[in-house]
């Protein structure tokens, strides 16, 4: 617990990993497919199997998110245990908050300069955790529904960045599509593979999905 009385994400983090006997990596695989299946309703049986002792952790980011729901809170925790249990895996540095957040209040779009269009898209090839694309959503005052479309090489920043988008319009909504790809953005521009989406409809899924393996040829 921290001094406040508030649960500490990083304390739960290590308390879930221990009682499960996982590697950190491992921990963070399954802690992220559990949030993941809250939007994606894909929970395996073995993964329910860790929902009771995963709840403590998932208590502490709630609280965090309902407090500041456009803030990378996953990011800093994840990094603070690649330091204590692992190495940088393919040299992650993740973008600070502070400096999300003023890239996101730079961005100053007005309604007229999108008068001809349904949406407004924003994309992030290399994503991480999703600091920067939560730094802009969390700026975003145009009354247009947002289409955001992100990548990442490593699969668990992928599913980090679809479960804090998904968390932070839930708390504070917008209307919104996300597509989020894996792989290697300077091998595929389009993104290597679809993996998970939100308030897409399937037609919309295919026709992406078409797209990603036309950039492929």
């Amino acid at each position: 617990m921290k001094a406040s009385g508030t649960p500490d994400m990083y304390v739960e983090f290590c308390n879930f990993k221990n009682v499960n006997n996982l590697e950190y990596r491992k921990a963070w695989e399954i802690l992220l497919d559990l949030l993941c299946a809250v939007y994606a309703h894909n929970a395996t049986k073995e993964l329910l199997e860790y929902q009771a002792s995963s709840l403590p952790f998932f208590h502490a980011y709630f609280l965090v998110v309902n407090e500041s729901p456009f803030t990378d809170h996953l990011g800093p925790v994840f990094e603070r245990t690649t330091r204590e249990f692992g190495k940088v895996q393919k040299a992650q540095h993740f973008t600070p908050n502070p400096i999300a957040k003023l890239v996101g209040e730079l961005y100053q779009l007005r309604e007229e300069d999108f008068r001809d269009r349904d949406d407004v898209s924003v994309s992030d090839a290399c994503v991480g955790f999703g600091a920067l694309i939560l730094g802009f959503i969390g700026s975003y005052k145009l009354a247009k529904p947002l289409s955001i479309f992100i990548n990442d090489i490593d699969l668990l920043c992928c599913k980090a960045s679809f479960v804090q988008i998904c968390m932070a319009m839930t708390i504070a909504p917008k209307t919104f599509k996300l597509f989020v790809t894996q792989g290697d953005i300077l091998k595929f521009p389009r993104g290597e593979k679809l993996i998970l989406t939100a308030n897409v409809s399937p037609s919309d899924a295919i026709i992406f999905q078409y797209i990603i393996q036309s950039s492929k040829t």
